[in-house]
């Protein structure tokens, strides 16, 4: 393997754990929005911009595993 190898591996294992990321869905279902607290009658987000503030975070906390 030659470094453009091990480049082209890398790059592809950090796109497949972006994917994984962004397709991975909370494991609780707990009637309070999962970003900011609130109580929530059904699903996981009291609004879509706590989805969209949720989903930024968790990308940013993904990259600096």
């Amino acid at each position: 393997m030659d470094a453009a190898d091990i480049t082209s591996v890398h790059d592809f294992t950090d796109e497949a754990i972006d994917i994984h990321n962004r397709t991975a869905k909370p494991e609780i279902k707990r009637g309070r929005c999962l970003y900011c607290n609130a109580q929530v009658p059904t699903g996981l987000y009291c609004d879509a911009d706590c989805r969209e503030d949720y989903e930024t975070e968790q990308e940013i906390k993904a990259k600096l595993r």
